[in-house]
């Protein structure tokens, strides 16, 4: 549509001076008429002849310029808009490396992937484990703290109080071995890799002090959180090396060293205290007739402050104190 109309402007600026150009010779030579023929010299009437050829020659030379573009406007075919090319589709390195999304040719079957290895450092599965591994390296679990009875917390620290106050006064030595508060997180992380849960008067203990290296319950000295962990794996894997020909129960935390042996604590029966030493398992420490894990931590506040507790009397020497 462009062109045609720059086509009709150029041929009605052509067709004007055209006429303009006509006008001008008539101008020039007024009373003469196209076909008037005058008798004169020769000369004079080449020269009317002359300015009668020049307009219409010029006319004509408008008129096929006029045809020629008109022509070549209606020949001309119209050319068609290229067409925009859309951006191709962006993929994602995520789809660029993944092999099931990339589309196959049709026939070929799709290529192979290579089973899963098991990354460094991560736990076999259950079919290749033995049965002690299976009982030893229980499923992987988060670390989570959870929270402890108010009531049993508050219990717990009473008593500790009792045994604090009395090893500060009598056996000062051995008051300065109690170790400082444990942390939740290492708590939770120990039952994590245990795959067993502390009842709540041993997690309130050991928040309270993370273990003693001079002091014990009926012991010589009460393990860490760490140390807790470290010695079930051993016991798990071996059997404690004081049960030949039994399976190892893994509910069972050590929490202790004694005289004669491990203390260990159930992690079901609400907290059963056990001790394991030259003979079978035994459910009376020292001894005692206790149901718990609190109510041995009670017992050793009584026998401090009683001076006997079951068959054992604390003694102190040097600021340290023993237990014959």
């Amino acid at each position: 549509m462009l062109k045609l109309v720059r086509t009709a402007l150029t041929a009605a600026i052509l067709t004007a001076i055209a006429v303009r150009l006509r006008r001008r010779a008539r101008q020039e030579n007024p009373g003469q008429t196209p076909d008037h023929t005058a008798v004169g010299p020769a000369g004079s009437g080449r020269s009317r002849r002359s300015g009668r050829i020049t307009p219409l020659v010029l006319t004509a030379v408008a008129v096929v310029a006029v045809a020629v573009l008109v022509a070549a406007a209606f020949l001309t075919p119209a050319a068609s808009p290229e067409p925009t090319p859309s951006p191709a589709p962006e993929r994602s390195m995520l789809a660029a490396s993944s092999p099931a999304d990339t589309p196959s040719p049709a026939g070929t079957p799709p290529p192979a992937t290579a089973p899963p290895t098991t990354p460094v450092g991560a736990s076999p599965s259950p079919e290749l484990l033995a049965p002690s591994d299976l009982v030893c390296r229980p499923p992987a679990r988060p670390a989570l703290a959870r929270p402890i009875d108010p009531r049993v917390r508050r219990a717990v620290n009473g008593q500790w109080r009792r045994i604090e106050r009395w090893l500060k006064r009598n056996a000062p030595r051995t008051y300065a071995t109690l170790g400082a508060r444990g942390r939740p997180g290492r708590i939770a992380l120990a039952e994590a890799r245990m795959g067993v849960e502390f009842p709540d008067a041993l997690r309130a203990s050991l928040l309270r002090h993370d273990g003693a290296a001079g002091f014990g319950l009926l012991g010589e000295r009460m393990f860490s959180v760490r140390e807790i962990r470290l010695l079930w794996r051993q016991y798990c894997r071996d059997g404690g090396g004081i049960l030949p020909g039994q399976d190892w129960d893994n509910k069972l935390i050590p929490v202790g060293s004694q005289v004669e042996g491990t203390l260990l604590v159930s992690a079901e029966d609400a907290g059963s205290v056990f001790e394991i030493g030259d003979e079978p398992t035994s459910t009376r420490p020292g001894g005692l007739r206790v149901r718990s894990y609190y109510g041995l931590l009670r017992a050793m506040a009584d026998g401090l402050e009683r001076g006997r507790l079951g068959e054992w009397r604390p003694r102190v020497a040097d600021g340290v104190l023993t237990w014959e």
